[in-house]
């Protein structure tokens, strides 16, 4: 693959700068200390364009705080960057190195790529399944362990010199990987970094190995084939090749055949007639619809969280066969006219703030 060059020039574009800050305050607009940049736009442009072309960037330091992730309350830190200019700059990075990133990137990797997700990697599934039983018959399912903490700035950088060779873009994403042990999640640029480190790992699957069936969403990753011997020498490679990135798998990875149990994948579980929701997914539904109900009845109106949130489930189950799960335990409790006017009413607020932040961020004629 031809490596790309000239790459930092691109950074220096006040329209480019502009639309960097737009995009990374979306949904901060009612932070004062964003509200303070938007006012003053311009201002803010020119003192960025100036530290990109003199390369004075340096990351400031990290707010740290621990989160309990979903239903399993997995404990994950999350690193907060400074707005500005961190969080800007890093909006700028990826504004010129998507092109570069998507250009490599296989069609079933399918976690934090724009246009893919659950429901892109969900369709894949359910199409193998009915076209080629044969060679879906066994299912490898893979995680990497202590993913985003074991992806070292060394192994990123030896993996980014193959597609670019503009010096001056190097040295800015080694400042950006520099500036913590691992890659942080919290970051914009991590999630791009992340998916770019295991990208050869996709082609070496699919061109070295010759698995045809294959998802990755981030760390996770599933594999199909007609065997299990062809499996299990699939996933010692995958071992061997994920070494020489500073990587392990997780001692937990099973094969299994799909006619007998179900592949549990994106939040759904992919049997071989039916997909339906995953059973942490659909408790957290119910739970939701529960305490949605609850507030409802009690204060007579709706929370636009709430009201989005059940609103988002739902089209889960839209997407998977659970017609019973939804009678009995969404449509009873659930008032769609009222959650839809609480989302209307809470759009409006925004629009009428995004309204605000674009004249602000217009610019100024004499």
């Amino acid at each position: 693959m031809k490596r790309a060059g000239f790459l930092y020039e691109k950074l220096l574009d006040r329209e480019l700068i502009r639309d960097a800050i737009i995009k990374a305050s979306r949904k901060k607009r009612r932070r004062r200390s964003v509200r303070r940049i938007l006012n003053n736009i311009d201002h803010y442009v020119d003192e960025l364009y100036t530290m990109i072309a003199n390369e004075s960037f340096t990351p400031s330091p990290y707010r740290r705080f621990q989160i309990k992730d979903g239903a399993t309350q997995k404990v994950r830190e999350i690193c907060c960057p400074k707005f500005y200019p961190d969080q800007i700059v890093h909006w700028m990075m990826i504004l010129v190195l998507e092109p570069v990133f998507m250009r490599g990137m296989c069609e079933t990797n399918c976690g934090s790529v724009p246009g893919r997700g659950a429901h892109y990697g969900k369709k894949h599934i359910e199409k193998w399944y009915k076209l080629d039983r044969k060679n879906t018959k066994y299912c490898a399912k893979l995680d990497i362990r202590k993913f985003y903490p074991s992806s070292k700035a060394p192994a990123v950088m030896q993996e980014l010199r193959h597609v670019i060779k503009c010096k001056r873009m190097l040295r800015l994403c080694e400042t950006v990987l520099n500036s913590s042990d691992g890659l942080p999640i919290g970051n914009y640029t991590s999630q791009w970094f992340a998916n770019f480190l295991l990208q050869r790992l996709d082609h070496f699957i699919k061109e070295v190995l010759h698995i045809r069936y294959f998802v990755r969403y981030m760390d996770d990753m599933c594999l199909w084939a007609s065997s299990k011997k062809l499996l299990h020498r699939a996933v010692k490679a995958i071992e061997k090749f994920l070494a020489g990135l500073g990587l392990v798998l997780k001692a937990n990875w099973q094969i299994f055949p799909t006619v007998a149990r179900a592949v549990d994948f994106l939040g759904f579980r992919f049997f071989r007639e039916k997909t339906t929701l995953r059973k942490n997914l659909a408790l957290r539904l119910r739970r939701r619809v529960k305490k949605t109900y609850k507030h409802t009845q009690k204060t007579g109106r709706v929370r636009a969280r709430d009201a989005a949130a059940v609103m988002s489930y739902c089209g889960w189950l839209k997407h998977a066969h659970c017609h019973g799960f939804f009678v009995k335990y969404v449509k009873p409790y659930v008032n769609f006219k009222k959650l839809k006017e609480a989302i209307r009413h809470e759009a409006r607020i925004r629009a009428r703030t995004a309204y605000c932040v674009g004249n602000a961020a217009q610019p100024r004629t004499v």
